[in-house]
């Protein structure tokens, strides 16, 4: 097979999959119920960040049933940052950052939402304690970080991938 086959699946998998060969973060989507579980929790109105937001599926839907709300998402792998840019354009709520969560301030959300996996879980739930704010919302779908309390409110997803959720208040 031509070596340029290999260089360009490679590449495609690196435009999709960077987190999981750099942060161990494989792309995760959220379903539908993990989504309609977030929308009846949502202090209204809110500031809302979906960390390593994929595709935008779940800040499109937030938006739409919280449109008082402020959704915003960050993403580093380059082909699900554009395809949820392209997604989200005409949504004046709703803004994707590309970029690496880790230097990118959680301070003025309310709510910080991630489904990442278990690998960046401690350092990120140490990075939300020191900068959420009090009473803020920290939710993560299906991974808990390791030594940290027991979550506030745990709701459990019927998705394939996303149960449950786990949610602490700063």
């Amino acid at each position: 097979m031509n070596s340029l086959v290999w260089l360009g699946a490679f590449s495609a998998v690196w435009l999709v999959e960077r987190n999981a060969f750099r942060e161990r973060v494989p792309l995760y989507l959220s379903g539908r119920s993990a989504i309609k579980a977030l929308a009846e929790i949502l202090p209204t109105p809110c500031r809302f960040l979906d960390i390593g937001c994929g595709l935008g599926g779940v800040i499109s839907e937030l938006s739409e049933i919280h449109p008082q709300g402020r959704f915003d998402g960050i993403e580093s792998a380059p082909i699900p940052w554009l395809l949820s840019r392209i997604r989200l354009r005409k949504k004046e709520n709703c803004q994707v950052y590309w970029g690496d969560f880790w230097s990118f301030s959680l301070q003025n959300y309310d709510v910080v939402y991630c489904f990442l996996s278990p690998a960046p879980m401690s350092r990120l739930w140490e990075k939300a304690c020191f900068e959420m704010p009090s009473g803020s919302l920290f939710i993560s779908n299906r991974f808990c970080p390791a030594n940290v309390r027991v979550p506030d409110l745990t709701l459990e997803i019927s998705d394939f991938l996303s149960r449950p959720l786990q949610i602490w208040q700063m």
